[in-house]
């Protein structure tokens, strides 16, 4: 699929991305170079090249050893990591850097520091532990698609207060 590597609204450049590998970049934006990732700004004359963006996007990922990752994975009907960060366009908490597959599609819809995000994948993102409850994603895919959807199918849990 064809994604938009964003720095909030300024577009940096398009790539193509297949379970988690960049396969090729193109339509730099050279105006906007500046607000590459560090990661990416030292590569020579600011060009942004597969494997270096890959290794960006794999850092962005949760980590595999994260506490829960397994249990969450699993009842995500077995996604994978990749499929994981692409579902949830790659933002985090952290920065600004986000994927964008569709142009109607603006940082302000999505991001975590303006949108709810569900307890679930905070108490994962934050604690490092997942306790069953749903994420955001199926309500930022349904954006994109028009429609509400959701991402696999969770049991009942008690929230304690």
């Amino acid at each position: 699929m064809i994604y938009t590597l964003m720095n909030k609204n300024a577009e940096l450049f398009d790539m193509e991305m297949t379970n988690g590998n960049i396969r090729k970049i193109e339509n730099i934006h050279k105006e906007n170079q500046n607000l590459l990732p560090v990661r990416l700004s030292g590569l020579p004359d600011n060009q942004a090249d597969a494997d270096s963006v890959t290794a960006f996007w794999r850092n962005r990922r949760i980590p595999a050893s994260r506490d829960g990752i397994k249990e969450l994975l699993c009842n995500l009907n077995n996604i994978s990591l990749d499929a994981l960060a692409e579902k949830s366009l790659g933002l985090s908490l952290s920065d600004q850097y986000w994927i964008r597959p569709s142009k109607k599609i603006k940082w302000q819809d999505v991001n975590f520091f303006t949108n709810e995000f569900s307890e679930g994948i905070g108490d994962l993102l934050i604690t490092g532990e997942w306790n069953g409850r749903s994420l955001l994603l199926g309500s930022i895919r349904g954006r994109i698609r028009g429609q509400k959807q959701t991402i696999g199918n969770f049991g009942r849990c008690k929230v304690a207060n």
